[in-house]
């Protein structure tokens, strides 16, 4: 018995990297379909992809002070907010 391979199981699986591209969080378990959709983690999705959806798919990106405003108000957030369930 032999295995038959296609050029579709040879070529590699995309790799994710560790980070949101856009806020350089570490993608967590619950980023990963999220990234895997639109290559951002979920926050990111949430606040700038949704919010922008329009402007986003022009090729729209949040400049670094829109990401960092983003980043303190993340951090003064309860982390439950941030919880799988609620995303």
């Amino acid at each position: 018995m032999s295995i038959h391979t296609s050029e579709e199981n040879k070529s590699p699986k995309p790799r994710i990297p560790d980070a949101c591209p856009v806020c350089k969080v570490l993608l967590r378990s619950l980023d990963l379909k999220v990234y895997e959709r639109i290559e951002v983690c979920a926050d990111c999705e949430m606040h700038f992809v949704q919010l922008n959806s329009d402007a986003w798919n022009e090729g729209w990106r949040p400049d670094s002070t829109q990401v960092s405003d983003r980043l303190a108000k993340r951090r003064e957030e309860p982390f439950f907010y941030r919880n799988e369930k609620y995303i």
